[in-house]
């Protein structure tokens, strides 16, 4: 097992790979269907067969390939959510937008049923799925919507795998082109927000994110400016809106906001950068 996970993490290390011993035991376990741990602990037994994969897996990571492809697993919020190709692979740094939806349904006293919270744009449904099993009973109904038939599919398989209540539904839509008007308590969304301009730019594991999932148009706020009007119409009082952002997004949708929100808030991830804009009618 060294000599294997040695081999890996020497064709991690010349391509440039971050940490790749680290790399190369994610890769292996889950070859061999174990626990990174295990590796070190208690080293399985291994022969040719699942040694040439492991330096196959190593080999497409050092080529580029997500390593949340090659596992199918992404940590977020302290849960493995699946993932697969055509569907985005969520980020560390959108479990700040989550931080901010769970604090939004304990800060306010909500009507008998609880509120309806929409996840607008879901993916893999990660948002959705850490809301609902962060708030306990708050929440009353929970609606996760997706323009992706793919995404929706693989959101309800992830909460299906994760226990998620029964009350998250999947809607195929475009924004909140099924939520009708005044249906709405708190709406949440990780919308493409990268200029179309810095695509072509990005990193090679990046660029295998479907394009749809990180265009956001001229400036990287075209769906955000959408999602913006259709909340104001679609938002109960009190309720909020919270969005995720890019660098330098948050000043601009705070200018933007105008008389339609009362209310625009900003909130930094760990790094500093202005993450989350929260925004109240």
């Amino acid at each position: 097992m060294s000599a294997v996970l040695a081999d890996a993490t020497a064709v991690l290390t010349a391509a440039g790979i971050e940490r790749p011993r680290w790399t190369a035991e994610q890769l292996a376990a889950s070859v061999l269907g174990c626990e990174p741990l295990a590796l070190i602990v208690a080293p399985p037994a291994i022969d040719d067969a699942p040694a040439a994969k492991i330096h196959r897996q190593a080999a497409r990571r050092a080529q580029g390939v997500p390593l949340q492809h090659l596992t199918g697993i992404a940590g977020f919020f302290g849960r493995d959510f699946l993932v697969e190709p055509g569907v985005f692979i969520p980020r560390p740094e959108t479990e700040r937008l989550v931080e901010t939806v769970v604090a939004e349904l304990t800060r306010v006293r909500w009507p008998a049923g609880g509120p309806t919270v929409w996840d607008v744009g879901t993916g893999s449904g990660v948002i959705a799925i850490s809301v609902a099993l962060t708030s306990g009973t708050i929440v009353g109904t929970l609606c996760a919507s997706d323009i992706n038939p793919q995404a929706l599919a693989l959101a309800a398989r992830n909460a299906r795998r994760l226990g998620a209540p029964h009350r998250c539904h999947w809607v195929r839509g475009d924004l909140l082109s099924a939520c009708a008007a005044g249906r709405a308590d708190v709406i949440v969304a990780n919308l493409p927000y990268l200029p179309s301009s810095a695509l072509p730019a990005l990193p090679r594991d990046v660029q295998y994110d479907p394009p749809m999932a990180l265009d956001g148009g001229p400036d990287g706020l075209a769906l955000i400016r959408r999602l913006m009007a259709q909340a104001a119409r679609a938002l109960r009082r009190p309720g909020a809106l919270l969005l995720e952002v890019g660098a330098g997004q948050a000043e601009i949708v705070r200018r933007e906001a105008g008389g339609a929100w009362a209310d625009v808030t900003v909130i930094a991830d760990e790094t500093g950068l202005d993450r989350v804009v929260a925004l109240r009618p």
